[in-house]
């Protein structure tokens, strides 16, 4: 498991005598994603640099795995070590791209996407891609378990998505229960991409008080109907505003922060094996210790608890957002740091989501054209680009940023090419809300750049009633799908998922 300097426990030098993971795989002549492969499964440990973060590791762990011991065998003899644990492997051919799959009881589970890519080493980012340019959803595993799902606060069901891909990886077939959301378009979102679902245009506290072990009311009685009773898993991601670090008016006291302890109650009534909530990092600052309630309220109900903060950089999002997790399993307590240590990879830039996005604008088209600007800021824009500068001098700022000292650098901003995005919020196409200003052209993204930018493939579309602001809010407020598609990944190779 990994050892983090922010987790409290100590270790010694953390730097001295250790490699990065490339020079890991090739003194073990291996591949870097089959080091992390060791990494998830326990068989190497690793430490984090404690200034960028990067993976290292040790050169006398990498000398005790060559010498071999136990059941671990030599690995230049072979080139891999024997699967203690699950493994993820990659390849290509004939135009397709296939993850592996290996699950502790030794079942190994094939998945496919189209791939045109010419890639020596084809790897996890490289399916990453493919998947996100697909136009056609990928099928599931046919006459496998179904796995019922649901969604609260489900927004227009962006997350689900990443528990979709996570049960196709692993031989599981996903069935959307419901979705609820307040806000009509987002809700109607739902309902398009997953048709077979029960969508509920509702406020949550309209169909349960929250009260945890309270009897049934008639409003959740009429709810459990609907919905077909129970779930095998639930997401939630509650509304963050109150929580977010963008917020400086409510932040930490908003009443609508109280919604996150709901998803406890909806969890009593629904009996799921697994609930998975997100949010920003700041809900755990709440007031009213609202996580630190739920998650009692969890336990109490049977579940183990595990939480953590999850740098999206550090599994594939080409953002920098930062989230919150909270999950509970019946089954066990669910090992995060080897979720995440299974999905690790460097930080993927903006170009790896949209470069082939590059001639696709068309102004008729909401999803492919960017927001209008002003004359100023279209002046702005051209600033930046006339100068070759990514940030706006304080000169060409409106009085409110030019008059008086400010924290706001990257609004106005221009994103980099070759870095990871911003976080992409429901902003996303105004100047003025942050770095959003497109790297190579003198606008703002599209809605399709920034679902790239969340991790939304391509096959998840919007209804045609669903206007510009709302496709933004919709695009902006949900957490990127490889969250849960690394979470419930990790759980059910850990055995601890239904």
């Amino acid at each position: 498991m990994d050892l983090h300097p922010a987790s409290g426990q100590l270790f010694m030098d953390p730097l001295s005598g250790t490699v990065r993971i490339k020079t890991a795989a090739s003194m073990l002549g291996v591949t870097a994603q089959t080091v992390r492969n060791w990494v998830a499964s326990g068989q190497i440990p690793s430490v984090r640099h404690p200034l960028n973060g990067y993976r290292l590791f040790r050169v006398k762990d990498i000398e005790q795995l060559l010498v071999g011991s136990g059941s671990v065998a030599n690995p230049r003899d072979s080139g891999t070590l024997s699967p203690v644990g699950p493994v993820l492997a990659y390849s290509q051919a004939e135009g397709r791209g296939y993850r592996a799959v290996t699950l502790r009881d030794g079942q190994t589970v094939t998945t496919e996407v189209p791939s045109n890519r010419t890639a020596i080493e084809y790897q996890e980012r490289d399916f990453e891609r493919d998947w996100l340019r697909s136009p056609i959803r990928p099928a599931s595993a046919s006459g496998r378990t179904r796995v019922r799902i649901g969604d609260i606060f489900s927004g227009g069901g962006i997350f689900s998505l990443g528990v979709d891909e996570a049960l196709r990886a692993v031989g599981l077939q996903p069935e959307h229960a419901f979705g609820i959301d307040f806000d009509r378009d987002a809700i109607e979102t739902f309902g398009w991409n997953f048709a077979e679902s029960v969508a509920l245009h509702s406020d949550i506290t309209s169909i349960t008080s929250g009260a945890v072990g309270a009897h049934r009311s008639l409003s959740e009685r009429d709810f459990l109907r609907s919905a077909g009773e129970g779930v095998d898993i639930l997401v939630a991601g509650p509304p963050c505003q109150g929580h977010s670090d963008l917020n400086n008016h409510t932040r930490r006291d908003d009443p609508k922060n109280s919604l996150y302890f709901s998803v406890a109650r909806m969890a009593e009534l629904l009996q799921p094996s697994f609930v998975l909530i997100e949010n920003v990092p700041g809900v755990v600052h709440d007031r009213s210790f609202v996580v630190q309630r739920t998650a009692e309220a969890l336990d109490n109900l049977g579940y183990h608890i595990s939480s953590k903060l999850v740098d999206m950089t550090c599994i594939g999002v080409p953002q920098t957002r930062r989230r919150f997790v909270l999950v509970a399993s019946r089954k066990g307590r669910v090992d995060l740091d080897a979720a995440l240590a299974l999905q690790a990879d460097d930080a993927r830039p903006v170009s790896w989501a949209i470069d082939d996005l590059t001639d696709r604008y068309s102004a008729d088209a909401t999803y492919e054209s960017s927001a209008s600007h002003s004359t100023e800021n279209r002046r702005r824009i051209d600033y930046l680009f006339d100068h070759e500068l990514h940030e706006l001098p304080n000169s060409e700022r409106p009085p409110c940023h030019r008059d008086k000292p400010h924290s706001y650098v990257s609004v106005y901003g221009r994103m980099w090419w070759d870095r990871p995005a911003p976080t992409i919020t429901g902003g996303f196409g105004s100047t003025g809300q942050g770095r959003f200003v497109h790297p190579l052209f003198r606008r703002t993204l599209t809605p399709h750049e920034a679902c790239r930018l969340q991790f939304v493939p391509d096959f998840f579309t919007f209804p045609d009633g669903v206007g510009r602001r709302s496709m933004q809010q919709i695009i902006g407020n949900a957490a990127p799908p490889k969250l849960s598609q690394t979470v419930i990944l990790g759980a059910a190779i850990q055995g601890v998922l239904l």
